[in-house]
């Protein structure tokens, strides 16, 4: 590697929400911590803000977040500029030309779920639970990061567990990730309300930065004690920690909860959801349908919420399952093999 500068290549708005920036972070934060520099590179200014709330600059290319080729050579020209020692790139537009002509300039890193083609890298990394079935025998000179020990998560989500379920006045939480535009929040927590005894359960819905019904879901439910409504929550920890039951589209926020062992009921809201909601419902968690076209999938919602609260038994089976595989450490471990490319 060039030098010890590293930079992730990431994007978030309101139609891909927070997850490709929120694991880039959790990756840089490891790196500074082992002494590294990074920067991140991003097409528009969204997150911009955000990013340098946690010390790291931004360098913002004022290009179009999925036209990738058009950005190609003013990216290309930043990385020479910048005498870029390595890039990881996080976004599901790449092409592969993009690819190759970043990889010609630096070593290039790209994280996959999709294998929606042979990506020509230098590093790949996938950490999903399906990783085996994506072809990557046919790669030839490709350092592959594989298997969820590579899961890209903060700090925060190592060495905690979840306790034990409250069975008495049971606690569920609503979650679509960083946004919501069809309002799914407050569908899932009508259904609930109207299906279980709705004296007996607390509800919270978590809104992301990108959810537009904040304030929609506040006036709905402010005459409601046993509803409550959180926006923008950086540090979830505690409130998966603290919660019984979690409701979630299938998403990153899947690999938190079970790093943190926690219960979960998962649904389809985006198509590259759907390999993993079915490889995290062969580990034990609640797999509820696609919420976009499944009329049923509100009723298995509910349906999911109470086999956790009358399984006890499931549960503890479940929770030791999922602490082997997830430790929280993949940030980590992508971080020390980053730094290892400065020493070459």
């Amino acid at each position: 590697m060039k030098n010890n500068m590293f930079f992730f290549r990431a994007d978030g708005n309101s139609k891909i929400g927070t997850g490709h920036i929120m694991r880039c972070l959790s990756i840089a934060h490891d790196i500074m911590e082992l002494g590294g520099e990074c920067e991140f590179v991003c097409a528009d200014d969204t997150y911009k803000g955000m990013i340098e709330d946690n010390g790291i600059k931004v360098n913002v290319l004022g290009t179009v977040w999925n036209e990738l080729d058009d950005e190609t050579e003013i990216f290309a020209r930043f990385l020479q500029s910048e005498n870029a020692g390595a890039v990881l790139i996080d976004t599901y537009m790449v092409t592969a030309g993009y690819l190759e002509r970043i990889k010609q300039i630096c070593h290039t890193i790209y994280i996959d779920d999709l294998g929606q083609m042979i990506y020509p890298c230098s590093t790949l990394i996938n950490y999903t639970l399906y990783y085996k079935d994506m072809g990557y025998e046919r790669y030839k000179d490709t350092v592959m990061l594989l298997g969820p020990e590579y899961t890209p998560m903060r700090a925060c989500f190592r060495n905690v567990s979840h306790s034990a379920i409250n069975r008495t006045e049971p606690s569920v939480l609503i979650t679509t990730g960083g946004t919501d535009p069809n309002n799914y929040s407050e569908k899932i927590a009508d259904s609930l309300i109207s299906s279980i005894d709705a004296r007996k359960y607390r509800i919270t819905i978590l809104c992301g930065r990108f959810n537009e019904n904040y304030s929609r879901l506040a006036l709905k439910y402010s005459d409601n004690p046993k509803v409550n409504i959180l926006k923008n929550v950086y540090d979830v920890t505690d409130i998966f920690l603290n919660t019984d039951i979690v409701v979630t589209a299938s998403g990153t926020t899947l690999f938190e909860l079970a790093a943190c062992s926690a219960p979960a009921v998962c649904f389809v809201l985006a198509d590259n959801q759907i390999k993993n909601s079915a490889a995290f419902a062969e580990e034990g968690m609640y797999f509820a349908g696609d919420i976009r076209n499944d009329e049923n999938c509100l009723s298995r919602i509910c349906d999911g919420v109470n086999y956790w609260i009358n399984g006890k038994d499931i549960y503890e089976k479940y929770s030791r399952n999922l602490r082997v595989k997830f430790d929280g450490m993949g940030s980590r471990r992508i971080a020390h093999y980053i730094m290892g490319l400065s020493e070459k």
